[in-house]
C-alpha cells in the first residue's frame, strides 16, 4: 500500500488557522502594556510617541514657528496638497548626515516643491 505525499506546509489544520490567547499577543507584544491612544494632528498625520522620523513631523514644527496655516505652507513650498500628503509620510533626512542637502534635494524633486524652502523646513 503507498502512503499519501505528506506536505505539511501545504495541510491545514480542520479548524483553520490558529488564534493566540489575547492573554499570550499581549504579552508577546511587549507584557500587555497598552500602547498610547493615537492621536490624529490638524494635518492627518498620525501623532504617535517617536514620530519624529516622519517630514509630516517637520511640517507641524515649522507650522507651528511660523505661525502657518496649511495653506500658506503649501504656498510656501510651492506644492499641490496631494503632493503634500505624501511628503508627510516619507521618512525624515537626518540634518546631521553629511547626505542630507542631496537627500532634501531628491525630496523636492520627487515631490516637486522648491528645495530651498522644503531645506528650511526640514532643517528644524
Amino acid at each position: 500500500m503507498k502512503l499519501p505525499l505528506r506536505m505539511p506546509w501545504r495541510q491545514r489544520s480542520p479548524a483553520g488557522p490558529t488564534l493566540l490567547p489575547r492573554a499570550l499577543w499581549d504579552n508577546a507584544r511587549g507584557g500587555g502594556v497598552a500602547a498610547p491612544p493615537a492621536q490624529s494632528s490638524s494635518m492627518g498625520v498620525p501623532r504617535e510617541r517617536g514620530d519624529d522620523w516622519l517630514i509630516g513631523s517637520a511640517l507641524l514644527a515649522f507650522r507651528a514657528e511660523r505661525g502657518l496655516d496649511e495653506g500658506r505652507l503649501m504656498a510656501y513650498l510651492g506644492i499641490t496638497p496631494d503632493r503634500l500628503r505624501g511628503l508627510r509620510l516619507r521618512r525624515r533626512p537626518n540634518p546631521d548626515a553629511p547626505s542630507f542637502e542631496d537627500e532634501v534635494d531628491r525630496l523636492a524633486f520627487a515631490f516637486h516643491c522648491d528645495p530651498e524652502a522644503l531645506f528650511d523646513v526640514l532643517s528644524i
